[in-house]
């Protein structure tokens, strides 16, 4: 991530991997301090940002070890190494996967698990997903995401409306 490079430093915000033992550990790059190494038989490794981030997707049945190191010339590192396994033979299949684009709920938890956990829904998350799923299943009738939240918060307003209509006793 060199400066003003495709993956510049000042658009990804961290670093995040899913191993087994963790669904979800996000580091800030200005935070990254030390090497990161974490051993896992699947998961994931990934640049963030906001909308967008750019993934390595581990296969099953493999040792990784997902690594995230500190910027060395103003430039940060991620990845991963194939660890071999005590029941591997000296030949083994191994896919690499990538993901580069933006976090869409469907496509994310299509390509692997957990990948969805990127995707920052604030503090207010509880209320967040129900609504984007409800968004999600609008959009997946009518098929056009503009038309999809103008129907959303009609149904939002009319949900308000009742509620507000019942607390006054009409």
């Amino acid at each position: 991530m060199a400066d003003g490079g495709f993956m510049n430093s000042s658009s990804y915000e961290g670093v995040a991997i899913s191993t087994q033992n963790d669904a979800y550990e996000t580091t800030r790059l200005r935070s990254l301090d030390e090497p990161i190494s974490e051993l896992s038989r699947s998961g994931w490794i990934a640049f963030i940002e906001k909308y967008f981030f750019a993934a390595l997707l581990g296969s099953e049945g493999v040792i990784y070890n997902y690594i995230a190191q500190p910027a060395n010339a103003g430039i940060y590192s991620m990845g991963y190494t194939v660890e071999k396994a005590e029941t591997q033979n000296l030949v083994y299949d191994h896919k690499h996967r990538l993901y580069i684009g933006p976090k869409i709920r469907k496509d994310l938890s299509e390509r692997a698990e957990n990948l969805e956990l990127s995707i920052d829904m604030g503090w207010f998350w509880f209320i967040s997903q129900p609504m984007v799923l409800f968004l999600d299943l609008i959009n997946g009738v009518v098929g056009s995401w503009g038309l999809s939240i103008i129907i959303f918060t009609i149904l939002l307003k009319l949900f308000f409306g009742l509620c507000q209509l019942k607390v006054l006793g009409l």
